[in-house]
């Protein structure tokens, strides 16, 4: 998704008067409509008696200059200033957010050729000539339930850059639904599932590029983008990181070739298990490993052990009692991990009670004891904390053990535990 602006004419559902202005879109900053003059007409009049006041509407509908009819939903702000919006549809003039019906969402993603795992554009030749081959990579559709199916498209463009023309590979993730859903469903269910999916395999949040929605009913007789029978959909998008990072398939947790003929299976488990992990991925990347300065490092921290209880709680399959102490939980969740990955957490006993100690310091406000964790040490356990996460995670998609502890061996938190292991036993030595 990359800024742009519009410039057209404005109205309200049910209203009549349209005013010129200009809708702006940023990634970062979401979507702002500009106007000449207030929507509402009987606003003219109180302009300067009553002085700025805040306006809020369901839906403004707008015509760009060439011709493309837009949709804003959620529209608030000045009247007479600016006016924000939440979502943004290019491609139809709908009367409500209940008209936002579809049977297919098509996004493409940050990483998600890297996800795939494999580059389909190769190239041989010599200096007076060279052979560029675009091999199409095999079709992949998953049926999810019911409803939904989910599958990846591929295709190959000519990019220019630089006075060089290349050619380009870009990967899609298409959700289809065998009936018009609402757009929420889609964002709110398989596409939400596969887009954390996604993130979970790169390591940190990633942005959508573009969203285009498709076999909606009330499309059919508008004029979508340079007339095309679809619509974009736009929207704010808060996430951390630069734009355009490119990714490797070596650098991901996990990707398509790895995970091989499970990758349907691995894909289905994980969408039907969603529901119950938001809010353990939620607490997952709001973790920064980054940190080195202890308020930071102790804040983390506990959002680590929030994301522990509730994992546990999936895993277990039951609502916290007195008997799943923080010491049974974290003992539980690292027995369920391949056996590589335990060693690095021995003496067991020692790392649990450290945990233990430091959240009962930080949450209670108990004395430091000689158990309790920081600097280094607090940095080292949260590590830890991170890959037990992973390894629920991967332990949600029914993976093995051997293809666990190799996708576990690739992250830097197993490395880094490593390392500090190796180390204590050259001192120890």
């Amino acid at each position: 998704m990359d800024e742009f602006e519009l410039r057209g004419r404005w109205r309200l559902v049910d209203g009549d008067r349209k005013t010129p202005g200009v809708v702006r879109f940023s990634p970062e900053h979401g979507i702002r409509l500009d106007l000449d003059q207030p929507l509402e007409p009987a606003l003219e009049a109180v302009k300067h008696t009553f002085g700025p006041r805040l306006a809020a509407y369901e839906v403004v509908q707008g015509e760009s200059l060439d011709g493309n009819r837009i949709t804003l939903f959620g529209v608030e702000g000045r009247p007479f200033g600016t006016l924000r919006s939440r979502l943004m549809v290019v491609g139809e003039a709908l009367p409500s957010e209940r008209a936002l019906l579809y049977r297919d969402l098509v996004v493409e993603f940050e990483g998600l050729e890297a996800f795939v795992g494999w580059n389909p554009i190769s190239g041989q030749g010599d200096e007076s000539s060279e052979t560029v081959t675009y091999r199409q990579p095999e079709p992949f559709r998953v049926e999810l339930n019911e409803t939904y199916s989910i599958s990846i498209e591929h295709r190959c463009a000519w990019s220019a850059s630089f006075g060089q023309r290349s050619l380009e590979h870009r990967a899609c993730v298409r959700v289809h639904a065998t009936v018009e859903i609402p757009a929420a469903e889609f964002f709110n269910g398989p596409l939400a599932a596969f887009h954390r999916l996604l993130e979970l395999a790169v390591g940190r949040r990633v942005r959508s590029r573009r969203v285009r929605a498709e076999s909606s009913s009330s499309n059919k007789e508008a004029v979508g983008p340079r007339g095309k029978d679809y619509s974009l959909l736009f929207f704010r998008q808060t996430v951390p990181g630069a734009r355009g990072e490119s990714f490797e398939p070596s650098d991901l947790l996990f990707n398509m070739n790895t995970l091989g003929d499970h990758a349907p299976a691995a894909i289905q488990h994980w969408n039907a298990r969603y529901p119950d992990l938001w809010p353990v991925l939620a607490f997952y990347f709001m973790l920064d490993p980054q940190y080195d300065l202890d308020s930071g490092l102790e804040l983390h921290f506990i959002n680590a052990l929030s994301a522990i209880e509730h994992l546990h709680r999936v895993t277990s399959g039951r609502q916290r009692g007195k008997a799943d102490t923080l010491e049974m939980q974290l003992a539980t969740l690292i027995d369920g991990m391949p056996q590589r990955a335990q060693n690095l957490f021995e003496p067991r006993d020692e790392f649990i009670g450290g945990v233990v100690a430091t959240r009962s310091h930080l949450l209670h406000a108990q004395i430091a004891g000689k158990k309790t964790l920081t600097g280094k040490s607090l940095w080292k356990a949260l590590s830890g904390l991170r890959l037990i996460l992973q390894s629920g995670f991967l332990q949600q998609m029914e993976l093995d053990k051997l293809q666990m502890a190799d996708f576990l061996g690739r992250t830097r938190e197993f490395r880094r535990l490593q390392r500090y292991r190796e180390t204590e036993n050259s001192n120890a030595g």
